[in-house]
């Protein structure tokens, strides 16, 4: 029978993402009372839709459905109205040109090329940094360093093969509108979430666990930790006893990698492509690229991830959006780029309730999402994408885990089958 008053439930789940949706529905379903102890103000967690900053709707962080046509949120998207584009045409930037097919053709084989070679290596047994199989004297290695950083958040030099094999194919990316965090939000409708109230320390043993927070102290049977390896690892979330230390080492293996958008609007008819195009550029500023008229919006979303998306959330938000202006009319024209009329950037890398983007295996590290993942005493269960072994970095990653992690509860509780 669940128990659940002011102050005691069966299971208090930190952090009300993706993972701690999965978790909270799942233990409703089982008729387990559970409460979600959410620091940021909304839930959502990395996932967050907002029509604020420039009067359309934007995704902050999550915006995809990667592996769609087996992704668990697809079904989701359907019921809640989500919408999503199968195709994403590429066109390239050549130094301030379009570039035609031969040249384009030739630019998306090299790139092919760099990111089997890095995956292959990995299925050999090899777990090394990526960037020892990147042709660094291909004249379009730098787009294939580019878009490796963006999409992991970290440069090739710290990001293992072994990774990249283990990482289901990311061959199905569907973006949606009005994006992730919209279905986050309904996700979360009905579910009991208490926003801004941030989980310094939780206690734990044999009789269950003590979770004090900014609002008080919740008592619980079990937790279940959402937050992300950023949180944990600085500190942030303090546990009595202290984690054991191969719970530390999984941490410091899985740290937190940077990445951070920059989203233009533009004059309704101002962008002279297609909508949803992928613009990927190369020029003396090196590679960089954009998500253009999202849904046929009037607008452009730069992508950054390492050391780039670092100095992105570290500028004055009116010099990012001055730099990806900048980008954009070295490779479509000022004619273009003069014609932005607001712009806004994302800053995870500041959020303190996350502090980073999603996990990313240093080299020799993968094997440590599964050690993360491991229960502690049967009564601390832990989620989140960084405890996914094949879909990490992801939203849906992070949603197969809260369910995982509420199988575990419902299996570890006492007096339950």
């Amino acid at each position: 029978m669940a128990v659940s008053d002011a102050n005691h439930v069966d299971v208090a789940i930190v952090g009300a993402g993706f993972a701690g949706l999965a978790a909270g529905r799942a233990l409703r379903a089982a008729s387990v009372s559970a409460r979600l102890l959410e620091a940021g103000d909304r839930p959502g967690g990395r996932a967050w839709t907002e029509s604020t900053s420039l009067g359309v709707p934007f995704d902050r962080g999550c915006a995809w459905l990667h592996q769609a046509s087996r992704n668990p949120l697809r079904a989701l998207a359907d019921t809640h109205g989500i919408r999503y584009a199968r195709k994403m045409p590429t066109r390239f930037a050549i130094d301030g040109t379009l570039a035609e097919a031969d040249r384009a053709g030739a630019i998306q084989a090299h790139l092919e090329a760099s990111f089997d070679a890095i995956t292959r290596a990995g299925w050999n047994g090899i777990d090394a940094p990526a960037a020892a199989y990147l042709d660094a004297t291909s004249p379009w290695s730098p787009i294939a360093r580019y878009l490796l950083t963006t999409i992991n958040a970290v440069e090739p030099e710290n990001y293992s093969t072994a990774e990249a094999a283990a990482e289901e194919e990311l061959d199905e990316d569907w973006i949606t509108h009005p994006g992730l965090g919209a279905l986050a939000d309904a996700l979360a409708e009905g579910l009991p979430v208490n926003t801004g109230c941030r989980v310094r320390r939780i206690r734990y043993d044999r009789g269950g666990v003590r979770v004090d927070s900014d609002r008080g102290t919740l008592r619980a049977r079990a937790a279940i930790i959402t937050v992300s390896n950023g949180v944990l690892a600085g500190g942030g979330l303090a546990f009595e006893p202290g984690l054991p230390a191969d719970k530390i080492e999984a941490l410091d293996g899985l740290p937190m990698g940077w990445a951070e958008k920059i989203a233009l609007l533009l004059d309704d008819d101002a962008l002279p492509l297609p909508e949803n195009t992928y613009l990927s550029i190369l020029d003396r500023e090196g590679a960089f690229g954009f998500h253009v008229r999202p849904f046929g919006l009037p607008v452009a979303v730069a992508y950054t991830g390492g050391e780039l998306a670092r100095n992105v959330a570290d500028w004055p938000e009116a010099d990012a959006v001055a730099f990806a202006r900048r980008r954009l009319s070295a490779a479509l024209g000022e004619a273009v780029g003069g014609r932005v009329r607001a712009g806004t950037r994302t800053c995870w890398r500041h959020a303190t309730h996350i502090a980073g983007s999603y996990s990313a295996a240093r080299p020799g590290c993968h094997h440590l999402r599964a050690v993360l993942a491991t229960p502690v005493a049967q009564r601390l269960f832990f989620a989140g994408e960084a405890t996914d072994g094949r879909s990490f970095a992801t939203a849906h990653g992070a949603w197969q885990s809260g369910q995982r992690a509420a199988g575990e509860v419902l299996a570890a509780l006492p007096g339950r089958d």
